[in-house]
């Protein structure tokens, strides 16, 4: 069964549609920048949600980093009281994959990637030629 959640946080609300499973484990499906939760299939409970002023959460988008992590433990932590999880999967797309990996490393959660393969195709100013640089070269790369 799929029901739509709107859950208030801080001064915002995000837009949830939530797919209940007999599982013991969630999937937090966490869109890229400009995305919206409009995919989604897997036999897991999953959870699939708008950032603020993204899709149909209403609000102010924030697109910094931590911000949108914050957003992601806090459902996680949300869903975790009303439903009893037993764990969660991260499934991040594109910037939701370095989401994901923020929100997980403040808990301990289980991630997994979708990231950006192809690092020529990028959206203007994401990365300087230093910064890809150093990522093609295995090095780390933090964007506050």
């Amino acid at each position: 069964m799929e029901v739509d959640l709107l859950i208030p946080i801080n001064q915002e609300s995000i837009f949830c549609k939530f797919t209940e499973r007999k599982s013991e484990e969630a999937v937090i499906m966490i869109h890229g920048i400009g995305g919206s939760l409009d995919a989604q299939n897997s036999q897991k409970s999953t959870i699939r949600f708008d950032f603020p002023g993204h899709g149909r959460s209403p609000g102010t988008a924030d697109i910094l980093y931590q911000p949108q992590a914050d957003i992601v433990v806090f459902l996680k932590d949300y869903l975790q009281k009303i439903y009893n999880f037993a764990s969660f999967c991260l499934v991040g797309h594109s910037k939701g994959a370095t989401v994901a990996v923020l929100s997980a490393s403040k808990q301990d959660t289980v991630v997994s990637i979708c990231g950006r393969i192809n690092l020529t195709v990028q959206p203007l100013n994401r990365h300087s030629k230093d910064e890809l640089e150093m990522i093609q070269n295995g090095q780390t790369v933090t964007k506050q």
